[in-house]
């Protein structure tokens, strides 16, 4: 989130709350990885909470047309050290099938198309892994 964000008081509790949530989300992406240390790459059904989220920060709007669904691209950089990126996608999609390989060229597609992407994950990598490549 950044640090220049002026939301009303009652935004600022509700993204409070929602960064709760939120983060019980990223639990479940650590223990994914943890659980697959053959992993770097995941797709899963985004959480409501990332989605009112970005939608209070101004991120984007949330709606999608009937049979999509807002799902979350991970990308495992070290232990305690992940990005987030939001794809819209088919919403009865079975993510968990997901093959590493798929997941990896959609991270890409979307980092090719979101060039500011690599500057966050090589800052990310930098000051959370000590520079270290997974």
């Amino acid at each position: 989130m950044s640090g220049t964000w002026k939301g009303t008081r009652a935004q600022r509790r509700q993204l409070q709350k929602l960064a709760e949530l939120v983060d019980k989300a990223c639990a479940a992406d650590r223990a994914y990885f943890e659980r697959r240390p053959d992993r770097e790459h995941r797709i899963r059904r985004s959480h409501r909470a990332e989605i009112l989220q970005n939608d209070l920060l101004g991120s984007g709007d949330s709606r999608l047309p009937p049979g999509i669904a807002w799902h979350t691209v991970v990308k495992n950089l070290c232990s305690g050290a992940r990005l987030r990126q939001f794809v819209a996608f088919l919403e009865n999609a079975d993510t968990d099938l997901a093959p590493e390989a798929i997941c990896r060229e959609l991270y890409e597609a979307l980092a090719a198309r979101h060039p500011q992407m690599r500057e966050i994950e090589k800052q990310t990598r930098e000051a959370a892994c000590g520079g270290v490549q997974s």
